[in-house]
């Protein structure tokens, strides 16, 4: 049986670090491919997609999972290929600010995370979800202390088929507790 392709989109860092444990836990069945951001230039969500799009080209179908700040860019990412996306996850993600109350802080990042913090602030991706024919999982972490559970609710109240799997942590959950993290996706993959 051929392995099925997981395409991994990172939190606000853009880098491959904090997927570490996780891709050490996936099993045979998944072939990871880990998409990073570039650390000059544009990175709006418009110019991200563009960046995951050239990765994925060469790709016949996969399945994407977006972490934190990259949830909205997998479901733009999901309809903009919906012949290829086979399904979505939404790592403690959201699809609307998970705190606006957080907008201040904006002037204390540098670059180019101020510019993906702005992003964050401004997102407003419910269309996406909305538009999203794929089939949706979010994985959430139980105590996630950035994004908070009205964000789950939120998802829900615009798409209530998104099945919602609770793993045991805080917001770095999928890289604290990668062995539950990968039983949920190879579960819901396959």
């Amino acid at each position: 049986m051929t392995p099925a392709t997981l395409v991994l989109l990172p939190g606000l860092d853009g880098t491959e670090i904090f997927l570490q444990p996780l891709l050490g836990a996936l099993p045979d069945g998944v072939r990871p491919l880990v998409v990073t951001y570039p650390l000059a230039g544009p990175n709006r969500y418009a110019d991200l997609l563009a960046v995951v799009r050239e990765a994925v080209a060469g790709i016949g179908e996969f399945h994407v999972l977006g972490w934190s700040f990259s949830g909205p860019l997998a479901l733009m990412l999901a309809n903009a290929e919906p012949q290829r996306v086979r399904s979505v996850i939404l790592s403690a993600s959201f699809v609307r600010p998970p705190r606006p109350e957080l907008a201040m802080l904006r002037f204390a990042l540098r670059e180019p995370v101020i510019w993906l913090w702005r992003e964050v602030m401004k997102v407003d991706a419910r269309e996406a979800l909305r538009a999203c024919r794929q089939p949706v999982l979010y994985l959430a972490a139980s105590r996630d202390g950035i994004v908070p559970r009205r964000c789950i609710d939120e998802i829900l109240s615009v798409r209530p088929a998104v099945k919602v799997v609770t793993i045991e942590g805080e917001h770095f959950a999928m890289y604290a507790n990668p062995q539950a993290a990968a039983r949920a996706i190879t579960a819901f993959i396959s």
